[in-house]
């Protein structure tokens, strides 16, 4: 049964038309798609000026709200970067700032961050 299940399949394979492809000499130099990148700003997750998100404060709808202790945060960044709401930046220093306003609770900072420098505590006033 196999091998006549092979033999069909090369009787029509052999009976398909060729078809060739031939690239036109005005395309062979250039590239089909330009790759472009943005700047490390418009890269990352902030809110610059997304609608009206900036005028939407959407941090009531936290339960537990994270606090960076900066004694013991290392400025690796990775809370800035792995927040999805871009509630935190880096002030000049390089230490995390939460925007509590835009803050959702999520505390995947918290989760994310390697040396335990952020803390869950219970949000008690953000309503």
């Amino acid at each position: 049964m196999i091998e006549r299940n092979g033999r069909l399949a090369a009787e029509v394979f052999a009976a398909l038309p060729s078809v060739e492809f031939a690239a036109r000499e005005s395309l062979a130099s250039e590239p089909l798609h330009p790759v472009t990148y943005d700047d490390l700003v418009l890269g990352t997750p902030s809110i610059l000026a997304a609608g009206n998100a900036d005028r939407r404060p959407t941090g009531s709808w936290r339960v537990e709200r994270p606090e960076i202790d900066l004694e013991h945060c290392t400025r690796c960044g990775l809370c800035c970067l792995r927040c999805p709401d871009g509630a935190i930046a880096l002030d000049d220093e390089g230490y995390p700032v939460i925007d509590y306003d835009h803050c959702k609770g999520c505390m995947i900072c918290w989760q994310q961050c390697p040396v335990g420098a952020i803390d869950r505590e219970r949000e008690v006033r953000a309503w």
